[in-house]
């Protein structure tokens, strides 16, 4: 074969590939919804205020709902620590997803959506003068930071150089920053306040300041092979939900931020 046939046949070969490539992005809704067989959905997550409810209520377990049941799937929401939602994901296979995990995940095999949940907010407490004042980020170095197990929080060297002591509960922490175990502890602001109530623990004694981190929680699922196409139809049926108008309904409901790619659909 001539240097020019071979270089036509590698045009014609790329050019193929990359309408292969166009037409398998451009696979509608229906047929995605039409090749899962699999009729009934299970998803967990922690009990997280003003998310997962377990009376089905809250942010992600509603935007789930919205998203699957509509095309005629059942949607089933269990509330189990986070560990157990991601080890019943990536290894035992029991469930098909998990809302609210960043792409700085400890787990692998797991497939995420295009479009996050929501922004990443967090909130440290700690004594007060423990640590200096910020705009933006605080700068947490040769503190010790206490958190939950299991919860890679932080993982940014912006935050600086800082040691960690994990708990299995946020309620420990807590307790450890009350008896100067530890100089800080992280978490969401309203897993803060829960645990402090639950614990009884006034929060008024520490310095609590909430900041974004520039990340965003997304919805994942297992790399099995229905994993993609739900995906896939998650960031379809966001779309959809933001051109009718309820997925800013559900976000103003609940009072949370929607994440900017989102957001920025609206423009297009």
């Amino acid at each position: 074969m001539s240097w020019i046939k071979r270089k036509w046949v590698g045009v014609v070969a790329a050019l193929l590939f990359s309408g292969q490539v166009l037409a398998e992005s451009e696979v509608s809704l229906q047929e995605l919804n039409e090749g899962i067989r699999k009729r009934t959905l299970s998803f967990a997550a922690p009990m997280w205020e003003g998310y997962t409810h377990k009376d089905g209520t809250g942010l992600y377990w509603e935007i789930l709902k919205e998203v699957y049941t509509p095309l005629g799937f059942k949607v089933r929401l269990q509330n189990m620590p986070f560990n157990r939602s991601m080890k019943m994901l990536t290894k035992l296979r029991k469930i098909e997803g998990v809302p609210g995990e960043g792409h700085n995940s400890d787990f692998s095999n797991i497939t995420y959506s295009k479009y996050p949940l929501e922004p990443e907010y967090l909130a440290i407490a700690y004594r007060k003068g423990a640590v200096a004042s910020f705009e933006k980020t605080p700068d947490l170095t040769g503190k010790t930071v206490g958190m939950r197990k299991g919860y890679a929080l932080l993982d940014n060297p912006v935050f600086g150089k800082f040691k960690v002591k994990e708990a299995v509960t946020l309620g420990t922490s807590l307790q450890h920053l009350v008896d100067k175990r530890v100089d800080v502890v992280v978490d969401e602001l309203t897993e803060l306040e829960a645990s402090a109530e639950e614990k009884s623990i006034d929060l008024s004694q520490f310095e609590i300041a909430e900041f974004v981190t520039g990340e965003y929680y997304y919805m994942v699922y297992s790399d099995s092979p229905i994993s993609q196409p739900l995906a896939d139809i998650f960031d379809k049926r966001i779309e959809e939900l933001l051109k009718s108008g309820w997925l800013d309904t559900v976000y103003e409901k609940w009072e949370v931020d929607m994440p900017e790619p989102i957001a920025l659909l609206k423009n297009q």
